[in-house]
């Protein structure tokens, strides 16, 4: 159903557009919060499709104002998603300055473990070897790398040579 004047939501009375509303899902959405049925949240058919489909948010339509008033109220009582929070919405530092404070986050334990003289020598080793295989790779690429440029010289002098630019051409 398309929606005009100030029956629209307030993203689309602010852009002068048309608003379009599933009434279906809204007057559902209606009959439930008047049987007692309590939503957490809105339901996802009862925003209009522009701000569903563009905008991506919920909106508020006059329509169902009611129904959000009550979202949360009814006879059973729910428990709150998140705790409230007593601080200022600040970073916490890492440790308060008169109080010695722990940081918020646990500090992970690392067990390091000790490696006997023969274990220690595999490991470097295997790193050493790592790092000769990367150097290896990089001088074949490196030596591919100077070939190509040989060979691109030597084509751009023949090109030079072929446009008539001769011995005399300075670059």
């Amino acid at each position: 159903m398309i929606v005009r004047g100030s029956g629209r939501c307030l993203a689309c009375r602010k852009d002068d557009t048309e608003c379009r509303i599933n009434l279906v899902e809204i007057e559902k959405w209606q009959k439930n919060t008047e049987k007692g049925r309590a939503y957490k949240k809105a339901l996802p058919a009862t925003s209009c499709q522009r701000c569903m489909e563009i905008r991506r948010k919920p909106c508020i339509l006059p329509a169902t104002e009611e129904c959000r008033q009550k979202m949360g109220k009814p006879g059973k009582p729910m428990k709150p998603s998140v705790a409230p929070s007593a601080s200022s919405g600040g970073k916490r530092p890492l440790e308060d300055v008169g109080q010695g404070l722990p940081p918020k986050k646990k500090q992970k334990k690392v067990e390091r473990k000790l490696l006997t003289e023969g274990e220690f020598q595999t490991e470097v080793v295997d790193t050493l070897e790592g790092i000769e295989r990367r150097l290896r790779q990089q001088w074949a690429e490196a030596a591919r790398l100077a070939k190509a440029t040989e060979l691109q010289n030597y084509l751009l002098q023949q090109l030079v040579v072929a446009l008539g630019g001769g011995r005399d051409c300075v670059w």
